[in-house]
């Protein structure tokens, strides 16, 4: 359930890259299932290329650089450069196409089981010696399959420029689909129970959560992918995630196929629709820190719950009780849910995040009945917040709704191990 990345946390490498290093191309040569083979070139010699999103050390353990190349770690992320310490301007690494769940981050790659692949550029980002705020990079795909960058599919040389927190990008002969709730490539291996309850559920709380908040400017672009191949033993679950414009749900494990024939698997689906879709309806309002995330990831938690509570209660019920169990532990062992994140622990941000926001729903609530409590508070978060989410902005906008007591609750409950105090 990461969201988002799905998740969208991104960790910058601070100043600015020297002016004659200039951008790094990044040329991609997919071959499906098979090893993968990225070339960067550089338009002067390097001493290394880093990477600005390092959530692990995983690059290291898993690329496979070409001869005389290492992929390093250290306390400031993951670099590539020359054994000898020669400087160079080309490299070229080689890595397998398998999903991965990477902290505080997005999947690098999400196989469909008919044969696509759905890939998050962001992971191949490299910077000349270090990154600059605002840097940009410069993509070359190559490829006998349809590509489909930003809506529009092509095939063979395909190329763009990518920023930020990246993007999602599919590889595959799936052409989308126009929707319900907009374009959608979905996986043709996705059995139809899931399909049947992706697209009668996620439209309505798409509507739900537009009544809320607004509707999309965007007709947002939907990612499904469903692989139970290459599964290691009882690896099984969901992830989703989003990015501007764009939502992915990527299903995992041939545990799947067990809990749909048995009828247990439809809940944890409806509240991962409901998730997902707040995402996207929060406008990307992020919090840069990781520690921050209890408020986005609560945030979208908190969504569900109240968007569930009155069409499946028990659902609902079952959900807090278990955030409660789960957030108890976390603040057990590390104090508050900034420093359980900050010690590695980040389901901290989903559990312990969505007691806190479900409090200061129920708060404004009290206060003010005509309200629809923290949705009401996420309005004002967008307006204050100018697009660029923060937990002082959110701190504010919890101000102008509750008053300056309940942020002060608010920013406490982050902070100490008293969440419903």
């Amino acid at each position: 359930m990461l969201t988002a990345l799905c998740l969208g946390l991104t960790l910058v490498c601070a100043g600015a890259a020297p002016p004659s290093a200039g951008p790094v191309e990044v040329r991609i040569q997919p071959d499906g299932r098979k090893p993968w083979t990225v070339r960067y070139e550089t338009e002067q010699p390097v001493s290394k290329l880093v990477f600005p999103q390092s959530p692990d050390d995983s690059r290291a353990r898993g690329w496979r650089p070409e001869a005389g190349f290492e992929v390093v770690s250290g306390p400031d992320g993951e670099a590539l450069r020359r054994v000898d310490g020669a400087a160079f301007s080309e490299a070229t690494v080689v890595m397998d196409p398998v999903y991965r769940e990477l902290p505080k981050s997005y999947a690098p790659f999400s196989p469909y089981g008919d044969g696509g692949m759905l890939f998050h550029t962001g992971r191949l980002f490299a910077c000349a010696e270090e990154c600059a705020d605002g840097q940009t990079y410069r993509f070359v795909l190559t490829s006998d399959h349809p590509v489909l960058v930003d809506g529009r599919s092509d095939e063979g040389e395909v190329i763009w420029t990518d920023r930020d927190d990246g993007r999602s990008v599919y590889v595959g002969d799936t052409r989308p689909a126009e929707t319900e709730f907009g374009s959608a490539v979905i996986d043709g291996a996705l059995p139809t129970a899931i399909r049947e309850q992706l697209e009668r559920e996620l439209p309505a709380f798409m509507t739900l959560y537009a009544g809320k908040l607004g509707t999309l400017d965007y007709r947002p672009m939907l990612f499904v992918s469903y692989d139970t191949q290459h599964d290691e033993p009882g690896r099984f679950g969901n992830q989703g995630g989003t990015l501007p414009g764009q939502v992915f749900i990527h299903l995992y494990g041939a545990e799947w196929e067990r809990r749909l024939a048995e009828g247990d698997a439809a809940d944890g689906l409806r509240w991962h629709f409901a998730h997902e879709a707040a995402h996207l309806y929060q406008r990307q309002l992020f919090a840069p820190e990781p520690e921050n995330a209890w408020i986005h990831e609560g945030g979208a938690e908190a969504m569900a719950w109240l968007a569930l509570r009155d069409t499946d209660p028990a659902l609902a019920e079952a959900h807090l009780a278990d955030a409660r169990t789960r957030c108890g532990a976390s603040l057990a062992a590390a104090g508050s849910v900034r420093q359980a994140v900050t010690a590695g622990d980040f389901d901290a941000s989903y559990v312990c995040g969505f007691l806190i926001l479900v409090e200061v729903d129920a708060r404004v609530r009290a206060a003010k009945p005509d309200s629809d409590g923290l949705f009401t508070v996420w309005r004002a978060y967008v307006e204050q917040a100018g697009g660029r989410g923060s937990e002082a902005a959110f701190l504010a906008a919890v101000r102008t709704v509750g008053g300056a007591g309940l942020a002060a609750w608010t920013e406490g409950a982050a902070r100490s191990a008293a969440i419903g105090a």
